[in-house]
This record gives structure tokens, sequence and C-alpha cells, in this order.
């Protein structure tokens, strides 16, 4: 028998620096950290930015994407299908 994993749904807000443009991102996740991480990759492959490119920026210490606000969501329905 299957055991399901317990995920809970976040709302994630990621702002991207140079624009000051904000991606509002509900997902389900175990935890807040990893909603915020893949909020962050959500955005960046909106932004078409690769990760190379990202990985790149970052450690020349120049940050792309902020979280601006994070929290569980009050709907935790989950998708039909």
């Amino acid at each position: 028998m299957l055991h399901s994993i317990k995920t809970t749904r976040f709302n994630v807000t990621v702002r991207r620096i140079a624009t000051g443009c904000d991606f509002h991102i509900s997902l389900f996740a175990r935890d807040e950290a990893t909603a915020c991480e893949r909020a962050k990759d959500r955005a960046r492959f909106a932004e078409r930015i690769s990760r190379a490119k990202l990985a790149t920026l970052e450690a020349n210490g120049i940050a792309v994407f902020r979280v601006v606000s994070s929290g569980i969501s009050p709907d935790q329905s989950r998708p039909i299908g």
C-alpha cells in the first residue's frame, strides 16, 4: 500500500529584483522552505533564465529573485484529476 505524503498548499510571492516584477505562485510542498525554493525556480523559468546563468549571477554575488512573502494558503483544496 502506498503511503501518501502530507503536503500543504502555500502562497508565495517572488520578486525579480532587477525589474520589480512580482510572481504570485500557489503550490503544494512539504514545508515552507521547499515551497520558497520551488517558487523561485518557477519564476526563473517564467523569466527564461537558465540554471547556469542564475548560478553564474549568484556566484558573482548578484541576487536575482527574492521571496517577498510566503504563507499557508487558506484554500487547501486539491485539483481534480
